[in-house]
């Protein structure tokens, strides 16, 4: 649906060797390499179509980052991660009860949260506390 909205096609393509997936912006198309996963193919995809609605045109570490980013916060849902993380803190079992990579699981834990003592909040990629906020929150 998000590949429609943006006029992109999807498709399964035989790619590079390490190559999992890639937009190609000039051909409004999302390529993915056969014999992923489900998960890793549903991750592929998020990333591409994270460099489709940031409007990139080129990879650089930043709009990996954001691309990245963009895929958690679809495919992560903040209540399940914490429903998860009530069983295990463990990335690998986090990942396998969010459907996910556990790169992802890393990426979410990095960009997309914010510890506050023992108090887990979820943050938009630009969203961060300032020390007023977060004083005010964890007391």
């Amino acid at each position: 649906m998000i590949a429609s909205q943006h006029d992109v096609t999807l498709h399964l393509a035989h790619l590079e060797d390490g190559v999992l997936g890639y937009y190609e912006p000039t051909e409004a198309r999302v390529y993915f390499t056969f014999g992923l996963t489900p998960v890793e193919e549903r991750a592929v995809i998020a990333h591409e179509l994270g460099h489709v609605v940031h409007g990139h045109e080129c990879g650089n570490d930043r709009n990996e980052r954001e691309a990245d980013t963009w895929a958690a916060q679809l495919l992560i849902d903040a209540t399940a991660y914490a429903e998860a993380e009530r069983h295990s803190h463990s990335v690998h079992d986090l990942a396998d009860a969010l459907e996910v990579t556990e790169d992802l699981v890393v990426h979410y834990r990095t960009h997309c949260m914010q510890r506050l003592g023992r108090r887990t909040y979820g943050r938009q990629a630009r969203g961060r506390f300032t020390n007023a906020i977060a004083r005010g929150l964890s007391g």
